[in-house]
């Protein structure tokens, strides 16, 4: 179900849209907490030039059901005024993927190419709150998406890595249900504050293949903190359990 918000920021914006705008979708992310094994619900946004050809997807790190403050799939904060957001920066002129995020304790950048998703076309449509809805299937780095996107909203893009289509992307639903979008907002910007996330910053860049294992395979100073636990401590081994599961270089 679409928020009747949208239609009412919709009409309110008349359509009158001009050349090198730029434009932010707000999306409720539902995101799975291992942790925790439950969902919890977060506010993002997604701004978008459209004479730069650049977007910029951000997490509010402020749990729409809890006061604590999520990070990952495995971290809580609860002040965030110490930490940055969690970003996905996307060029779509030079296909240059910026994203930053915490792991562990650590805020990090990864560089990566922006990632071509194969998208099933279906010729399916229904129309919810004034905006005709198309329908998308792919498979992403393990998951699984249906997606509802329309030609309504003058952008091609969607919220974290899921770009590709020929429109803006309203819903996503992964099919085990952990992870899943709902566009709530769209509106024009004043002034676009786009900022690739390298400048000015002093965290570690990485390349997106070290993704993995600094996500999923315990640090040496996890192992030596469990180690003085005791001589027979059990070094667990860490699940995947993130949005990315499997990424294309791998075996």
């Amino acid at each position: 179900m679409l928020y009747k918000r949208i239609s009412i920021l919709l009409i309110i914006l008349g359509f009158t849209f001009s050349f090198g705008q730029t434009y932010r979708l707000e999306y409720q992310f539902n995101n799975y907490i291992a942790v925790f094994g439950e969902t919890r619900s977060l506010n993002t946004t997604l701004d978008y030039d459209e004479q730069t050809k650049e977007s910029l997807y951000k997490v509010i790190l402020k749990d729409l059901n809890s006061k604590a403050e999520i990070k990952n799939s495995n971290v809580i904060v609860l002040d965030t005024e110490e930490i940055d957001n969690e970003l996905v920066y996307s060029n779509f002129n030079t296909s240059e993927m910026v994203i930053q995020t915490q792991i562990d304790i650590e805020m990090m950048l990864f560089t990566e190419k922006i990632p071509e998703i194969k998208w099933n076309l279906i010729n399916e449509s229904r129309t919810e709150n004034n905006l005709k809805l198309n329908k998308a299937t792919a498979t992403f780095r393990g998951r699984n998406y249906t997606v509802w996107y329309t030609l309504d909203i003058p952008v091609n893009v969607g919220p974290w890595k899921l770009h590709g289509l020929p429109g803006a992307i309203v819903t996503v639903e992964e099919d085990k249900g952990r992870y899943s979008w709902q566009l709530t907002g769209f509106k024009k910007l004043e002034d676009s504050t786009i900022k690739n996330p390298l400048e000015n910053k002093s965290y570690k860049v990485k390349d997106i293949k070290d993704y993995p294992k600094l996500k999923f395979e315990l640090s040496e100073r996890m192992i030596a903190k469990i180690k003085q636990i005791g001589v027979n401590a059990t070094i667990p081994k860490r699940e995947r359990s993130d949005l990315e599961l499997k990424f294309e270089w791998e075996k």
